[in-house]
């Protein structure tokens, strides 16, 4: 089971797989650029489901590499420098190249949600 889901991490770019030993040949998996890409990703859904859980029911703690302390990981606008909540932020469509589509919201949801989110520094 493991092989056949290192294998598809493999054929989908996400690692690579390098031997290191010869006789008995083994082989190590090494994080592709594709794949450490995904770590925004992977940060941001721990920080969610640590969210939803108590601190003593965490399976893992989202820590800061140079200080060591404990974080809490924020979506920011890098051209506004504005902190954003992920409730505030909706996908739209595009159609065709060009198109900007048609914006689609949940009545409501955004402007009850997303006021007095603070400018970061960058």
């Amino acid at each position: 089971m493991l092989t056949a889901r290192l294998k598809g991490l493999v054929d989908n770019g996400i690692l690579e797989k390098r031997p290191y030993q010869e006789k008995p040949v083994r082989h190590e998996y090494v994080q592709t650029d594709f794949g450490r890409s995904h770590r925004p990703v992977l940060v941001a859904m721990a920080a969610w489901r640590n969210s939803q859980l108590s601190p003593e029911q965490r399976a893992m703690i989202l820590m800061d590499s140079e200080t060591g302390r404990e974080v809490e990981p924020a979506v920011i606008d890098l051209v506004t420098g504005l902190g954003r909540s992920p409730v505030c932020i909706f996908l739209r469509s595009r159609s065709r190249a060009g198109d900007t589509g048609a914006v689609r919201r949940i009545p409501g949801t955004v402007k009850r949600q997303c006021g007095g989110i603070p400018r970061i520094s960058l």
